[in-house]
């Protein structure tokens, strides 16, 4: 038996690695599923468990002052939350650049959250203002139960 004019490729797959034109995104309902719902419940409920109080600021939109050539910020509006208590990285992740000697780790659940997390943003722990590197949402279908944070000064 010879083949002629066919692709190998082809015939060994039965033809279905052919009829893939172009890659296409898995779509993703819109609705949120019973699995989604609860994951942003259980979130909520292990941080009522263990957290640790502090106070993200969030600044409103800055404006250019063409008199003094600089930027200002708006107000401050401050929003108390529960977070994961925080941890320093591990020595062996810390590089220098992306983290640093000193940077910690926390977390805020994303349930009635009124902000998004988002790099540049002030925390305050204690007696300590934070600044927000990195943000990680840990999402669940079209929810976001958790925003993994990472923090320095």
């Amino acid at each position: 038996m010879t083949i002629q004019g066919a692709d190998l490729v082809a015939v060994f797959s039965g033809g279905w690695l052919e009829q893939i034109t172009t890659p296409t995104a898995p779509s993703v309902s819109g609705t949120a599923t019973e699995f989604d719902n609860e994951t942003l419940d259980a979130m909520e409920e292990v941080l009522e468990e263990i957290y640790t109080d502090v106070s993200f600021w969030i600044y409103g939109s800055a404006s250019y002052d063409p008199t003094t050539g600089k930027n200002t910020t708006g107000d401050a509006t401050e929003y108390e939350k529960h977070v994961i208590p925080p941890f320093n990285a591990e020595l062996r992740y810390v590089d220098g650049d992306v983290i640093r000697r000193g940077d910690l780790f926390t977390g805020v659940a994303g349930k009635d959250i009124e902000f998004t997390p988002e790099e540049g943003i002030s925390v305050t722990i204690g007696d300590d203002i934070w600044v927000v590197m990195a943000v990680q949402p840990i999402i669940s279908g079209n929810r976001t139960p958790l925003y993994l944070l990472q923090l320095r000064k």
